[in-house]
């Protein structure tokens, strides 16, 4: 009896370790498969929407200029945080689905002063961020043209009630992610520090 005992816990232990590791390669699968998708965008965003503003409408392809509109449409710009190495597309609305490809505005504009671009920890997202220190810059680049440059002035964890210190805050940006375990919120907080 003893012996079919050991047995049983030995198959339920590899059975666990096994769900285990299949549920991590899964997680990264899907990170390597949203920052492959995040720079594909950047990249068509670039291409598309950026180099045809300077390309007379006459010079433009007819698909390209169709591109160009669905982007601008879809997307609100381009996330650029050169001290941890992240270049980021951000869809221009949070949805669950554009969430797992891209980060998504989730508030307020830059124009505005109060956006707010929440992120999946992904490694190839917003996982990075909490590599960065007050005194950091990055820039927001909206699919106009128009760049925003910004300085972290603060770095907090938040719980996930505490939504009031993340909209409408005196703040011009706020990225903010879940911990690895989902329980808290990483929340970076930005000034404006030029207009482009």
């Amino acid at each position: 009896m003893q012996q079919k005992r050991r047995i049983l816990f030995l198959a339920l232990g590899f059975l666990c370790l096994t769900a285990a590791a299949a549920l991590q390669y899964r997680n990264f699968r899907d990170d390597l498969r949203a920052g492959q998708s995040a720079q594909a965008i950047v990249r068509d965003l670039k291409q598309s929407v950026f180099e045809s503003a300077q390309v007379p409408s006459s010079a433009r392809a007819e698909p390209s200029a169709d591109d160009a509109h669905r982007l601008q449409s879809e997307f609100a710009g381009i996330l650029s945080i050169p001290c941890i190495g992240l270049e980021l597309p951000v869809y221009a609305e949070y949805s669950r689905d554009a969430l797992s490809l891209a980060p998504c505005r989730q508030y307020g504009t830059a124009r505005e002063g109060n956006l707010v671009i929440a992120g999946h920890n992904f490694q190839q997202h917003f996982a990075p961020l909490g590599r960065l220190h007050p005194g950091d810059t990055l820039t927001f680049t909206e699919t106009d043209g128009t760049v925003y440059s910004y300085t972290v002035c603060a770095v907090a964890t938040l719980s996930p009630g505490q939504t009031e210190l993340v909209f409408g805050c005196a703040h011009s940006l706020v990225l903010y992610t879940c911990n690895y375990s989902g329980n808290a919120r990483l929340c970076i907080f930005c000034d404006l520090s030029a207009p482009g």
